[in-house]
């Protein structure tokens, strides 16, 4: 009785501070790459996902304009692994594609470098924020600022892409610049070039 009681407790305590263990059938729906590892998840409300913001911010990208809103409603997991971040309804978020992640006492906000953004229902987070901070700035190679003319400038991010040899660059303008404008993009493209050559990536 008394090994039973300690069993509970201790199992009790392993949840408390390492969070519940992920459903089989849930590991298994996220098709996992060869190679992709769980390193945690946590339980979603039942609820819809909506664009959003928070309080604690992570990702070194942030700077552009927010676009379209995504996500998928519905109790589930979301589930951090070791080459994206999956949602409920089946939404995969490679790393190298997420510009920022936010969150408060709500829930997560995830804004991609498209503009995509996913909010997510969290009453218990677990080590979930810890381990996208970790693996956003983890893909992040180099990130400079550069500015472009007197309207502004431009963040010109390398992020590593698991398979491929040399790191993608990406444009975030500074709020109120046309990302479309051929004149900014023409600068902007000028400026990867000197940075690329000064930092030798």
């Amino acid at each position: 009785m008394a090994g039973s009681s300690f069993s509970r407790a201790f199992s009790g305590l392993a949840g408390a501070l390492f969070g519940e263990r992920l459903p089989s059938e849930v590991r298994t729906a996220l098709a996992l790459e060869p190679g992709e590892r769980v390193l945690s998840h946590a339980r979603t409300a039942d609820e819809g996902t909506a664009g959003g913001s928070g309080e604690g911010t992570v990702g070194g990208t942030a700077g552009g304009t927010a676009g379209r809103s995504g996500g998928s409603a519905g109790a589930g997991y979301a589930v951090a692994t070791t080459l994206a971040l999956h949602l409920p309804g089946g939404h995969r978020l490679p790393w190298h594609m997420v510009d920022k992640a936010t969150w408060d006492e709500t829930g997560l906000t995830v804004a991609m470098t498209d503009g995509e953004i996913h909010r997510v229902p969290l009453p218990e987070p677990g080590l979930l924020p810890e381990t996208i901070r970790e693996r956003v700035t983890s893909s992040i190679v180099a990130s400079k600022h550069v500015p472009l003319d007197a309207r502004g400038g431009v963040r010109l991010v390398a992020r590593r892409v698991p398979g491929a040899e040399e790191p993608h660059w990406e444009f975030v303008f500074d709020p109120g610049l046309d990302p479309g404008d051929p004149g900014l993009r023409a600068l902007a493209e000028q400026a990867l070039e000197e940075v690329r050559r000064s930092l030798g990536v």
